[in-house]
Order: structure tokens, then C-alpha cells, then sequence
């Protein structure tokens, strides 16, 4: 739906890109390349071959991507921390969204079986944030 209504308002004038606009578009279609690269490893799983890790550059965050072949043992700490932390996130804004939902709409409640159980959590030694 985002696309129609932005080519409605880029067809009628309503809309221009900013230049920035197609580095953004660009940068974001590698960033999905970089994370869609897999191989399998010895024991046959399938595992991402490219790895974002955060650089601070002069007082700010640039993502680097590193080789599964050449990351750093430091590096991939980082990577996967990094990746825990937007899991965690994904599931408490997951759990808000179910609860809210379902404490203010009177379309009928939905099951709890769309959040990760205490058990799922224990299963994967995970810990929260």
C-alpha cells in the first residue's frame, strides 16, 4: 500500500525524492543482500555468511560487514549481540502489540501462542535484555 500511495503523490507532484532518498534505497537493497548470503557449514546448517558489525567513526555508528571467513572472534560478539538485542526488541513490541489488541479492541482476543513462551526462552539459554 506504501507504494501505491507514494506513486499517487510522486505522479501528481505531490512528492519529490531527496537525492539522499536513492543512496538510503540502495544502501538498504545491499544491507538485504549482505544478510540474505548463506552457505552451509561442516555440519550441514545453513548459517549467514556476512555479518554487520557497529564501528564508531568519529563520534558515530558505521556498519561494517565482515566475511564469516575473517570475523574477528571480538567481532562476531558483537554481531550476534547486536542481533540478540533487535530479537529481544521484536518480541516485547510483539508482546505490546498482542496485549494492547487485546485489552482495547472488542473484536475478540488473540491467542498467547503468538509470544515466545518462558519455556522457549529457557530452551535456547537465552536471558532478556
Amino acid at each position: 500500500m506504501a507504494r501505491e500511495i507514494l506513486r499517487w503523490a510522486y505522479d501528481r507532484g505531490k512528492w519529490q525524492p531527496h537525492p539522499d532518498d536513492f543512496i538510503k534505497a540502495g544502501a538498504e537493497q545491499l544491507a538485504r543482500a549482505m544478510r540474505d548470503d548463506y552457505a552451509k557449514d561442516p555440519q550441514g546448517r545453513s548459517i549467514r555468511i556476512k555479518h554487520v558489525v557497529l564501528e564508531d567513526r568519529e563520534g558515530e555508528q558505521i556498519p561494517i560487514w565482515v566475511d564469516y571467513k575473517i570475523i574477528t572472534r571480538d567481532q562476531m560478539v558483537m554481531s550476534l549481540q547486536g542481533r540478540r538485542k533487535q530479537i529481544v526488541g521484536d518480541c516485547i513490541q510483539l508482546k505490546n502489540d498482542v496485549d494492547s489488541y487485546n485489552e482495547n479492541r472488542n473484536t475478540g482476543s488473540l491467542s498467547k501462542s503468538y509470544l515466545i513462551s518462558p519455556s522457549i526462552w529457557r530452551r535456547t539459554n537465552w536471558q532478556r535484555a
